[in-house]
């Protein structure tokens, strides 16, 4: 199970902060944050960083750079990318990372982690992400290139990208160094444009 996983590499000593920016619903990353808990996760926030302003906030920088555990709640992606691109937030989850945080996407935030980031109904109208897998689109919950012409329509409108397919319950881990897991129960899959 992925949660298994994210509990396994996390400092317990470090809190745990989850961003509803991507769903709107700072009710459900309570339910998230209880969840693994639970699990014997540490204890945490769930900050509402639902708009710009919020994630400009200097003050949610310094929360988000001390967490352990930053976890990033399913919803749109392209409003997480235009929320976060540039901002203190996205900041302090780098300087996070860069001190040993797990930094999760569910779901569709994991698609803003891509250098560019599409709606499955108009892929032209995508726009740049968050960049940190770099000449990327990531698609989640993929059902294999033939049912996602998303994809497919992405890698014509941005000349080299790479698209990667996230399965449903499947999750791509990457470190700091360069290190690549796939963690869940499908396989990844790399899609290059012809």
């Amino acid at each position: 199970m992925i949660d298994d996983e994210i509990l396994a590499c996390i400092d317990p000593t470090r809190p745990a902060v989850l961003l509803p920016t991507a769903s709107g619903s700072p009710a459900r990353s309570e339910a998230v944050l209880a969840r693994y808990e639970r699990r014997g996760g540490p204890h945490g926030v769930v900050l509402s960083v639902l708009d710009r302003d919020d994630a400009l906030r200097p003050e949610i920088q310094e929360i988000v750079s001390a967490a352990g555990l930053i976890y990033l709640a399913d919803g749109d992606p392209l409003r997480l990318a235009q929320v976060m691109r540039g901002s203190a937030t996205l900041e302090g989850m780098a300087q996070a990372f860069a001190s040993g945080a797990v930094v999760v996407g569910e779901g569709g935030s994991a698609a803003a982690f891509g250098a560019w980031v599409v709606s499955e109904t108009a892929p032209s109208d995508g726009q740049d992400g968050l960049g940190w897998v770099q000449d990327s689109v990531i698609v989640p919950r993929f059902g294999g290139a033939a049912r996602a012409p998303a994809l497919q329509d992405a890698l014509r409108v941005r000349a080299g990208l790479v698209g990667i397919g996230l399965p449903p319950a499947t999750a791509l881990a990457l470190g700091p160094a360069g290190e690549v897991e796939t963690w869940g129960e499908g396989e990844v899959t790399v899609v290059v444009a012809r």
